[in-house]
């Protein structure tokens, strides 16, 4: 049976052993060291209670007027506002400072608590390192059944789903997170690499491919299976090209597919990649 939500205000040096350290042998406790002056605390302690309310009793949260208790803060190596600190058994086993996203918040949170996926979970792990991707894929399957809130388990369901050609219902996972989950740069990335992986279904024999790309230069359709076949493999220079000569030679290809999928690209390597930096500019100098 899991402790009620509990949000705990005005924890002093007094109370702390027995609000904080004593309950973290039971569940994690999030402590926020906070003052009233300090504008971003402000913005943070909402979010932390509406995160810590949606555990339902996993995690606590406890409040800690650094000001008001100078002691507590100096103990814990307080030395900006506003530091939160996790608890596990009487320890600190994580923390941040400043405003973070949810999704951070969440990540540190869930190290730490026991969710019910875990057990299918690693299973799963272990089928993976054994070379048996199918039953991993079902040992998933089988985990995010039992913990669909949790969405690093989505997001490794949806890329092992991809890598073994269930675009769909990977796509459709990805597109069901929460915002701040899909605007990470693993989720864009597996949706850029769905685009891709569709194509080369298409015709899975690379050989096969090349072949007829060579026999048939002005068919469009296989250059982009090619290019395909390349950026999966993680040739993404000659991909790029590729695709560049596809919008060169026709900018409707597709309804734009070789610029989308282009940008899927960059977004596959990050904005700061060498091949994005440089074939971005070539991409707004065909487009304009």
């Amino acid at each position: 049976m899991t402790e009620p939500t509990t949000i705990l205000d005005a924890i002093t040096q007094q109370t702390f052993d027995e609000q904080v350290l004593q309950p973290s042998a039971r569940v994690p406790v999030l402590v926020d060291f906070w003052a009233a002056w300090c504008a971003p605390c402000r913005v943070l302690m909402p979010l932390l209670q509406t995160i810590v309310a949606s555990y339902d009793g996993q995690v606590r949260l406890a409040t800690v007027n650094s000001d008001e208790q100078p002691e507590l803060a100096n103990a814990y190596g307080i030395r900006s506002l506003p530091t939160v600190k996790l608890f596990r058994d009487g320890e600190v086993v994580g923390e941040f400072s400043g405003v973070q996203p949810e999704s951070v918040i969440r990540e540190l949170i869930d190290e730490h608590i026991a969710r019910p996926s875990a057990a299918s979970h690693q299973r799963a792990v272990t089928a993976l390192q054994q070379g048996d991707i199918a039953q991993a894929l079902t040992l998933l399957q089988h985990a995010h059944a039992e913990d669909p809130a949790n969405h690093r388990l989505t997001i490794e369901l949806a890329g092992l789903q991809m890598q073994t050609g269930n675009i769909d219902d990977a796509e459709t996972l990805l597109r069901a997170l929460p915002a701040q989950f899909r605007s990470e740069d693993s989720v864009r990335q597996l949706l850029a690499l769905g685009l891709f992986a569709r194509a080369k279904l298409q015709n899975d024999d690379l050989a096969a491919v090349q072949q007829q790309a060579h026999n048939e230069p002005g068919n469009l359709q296989v250059r982009f299976q090619l290019a395909s076949h390349l950026i999966l493999a993680e040739d993404y220079a000659v991909g790029i090209e590729l695709l560049l000569t596809i919008l060169q030679q026709d900018r409707q290809f597709g309804d734009d597919l070789a610029r989308r999928a282009l940008l899927a690209v960059f977004d596959i390597l990050g904005e700061r990649h060498e091949l994005v930096q440089r074939n971005r500019r070539r991409l707004a100098s065909l487009l304009h």
